[in-house]
């Protein structure tokens, strides 16, 4: 009897498991056939109005749900992006898009559709001009970029001053 039990106890709950989990996915896939602008794509960012932004060795690509929109260096209208590769992507206080190229950082405005270059150097008169690898956001709202050559800098949004790091501790738990 304790055997009947155990038995349709491990049986209702695997089934109830089961019955829980979908059994079927729908997946879309998207390439340069139907709308991407490249099919290398170096970096994938959900901003926090829903926007998936795609960053491209062909420049920008912003997917709403139903449809691409681009923003490539070839465009007039994006006169100062002077690079179509996009390697990272991190959404600042949910009004800009930094973006991370092979050849410095550029700001990306969504309200004003405006790209700027990040051109703000350290005490020592150094720009950040080399390839990024990444950029994040701290909880102290500081930027910091990391580069392939130049090291890390980082960027503090209340004093608008960049230093670039000489020591960088780091710990393992």
């Amino acid at each position: 009897m304790k055997k009947l039990y155990c038995l349709l106890i491990f049986l209702s709950v695997g089934l109830w498991g089961y019955a829980i989990l979908p059994t079927h996915f729908q997946f879309r896939h998207y390439n340069i056939e139907n709308g991407v602008s490249s099919n290398s794509i170096s970096a994938i960012l959900q901003d926090s109005h829903g926007y998936i932004w795609l960053g491209t060795d062909n420049g920008l690509s912003r997917f709403d749900g139903n449809q691409f929109a681009f923003h490539q260096k070839s465009n007039p209208l994006y006169s100062n992006l002077h690079t179509s590769y996009i390697n990272t992507l991190c959404e600042i206080n949910t009004d800009e898009l930094w973006l991370g190229t092979e050849n410095g950082v550029y700001i990306y405005n969504p309200v004003k559709a405006t790209f700027t270059p990040f051109t703000q150097k350290t005490n020592d008169n150094t720009g950040i001009t080399s390839w990024i690898m990444y950029i994040i956001q701290d909880k102290e709202q500081n930027i910091w970029i990391a580069t392939r050559k130049q090291g890390i800098f980082q960027y503090n949004t209340s004093t608008h001053k960049l230093t670039r790091e000489t020591t960088m501790w780091l710990s393992t738990y």
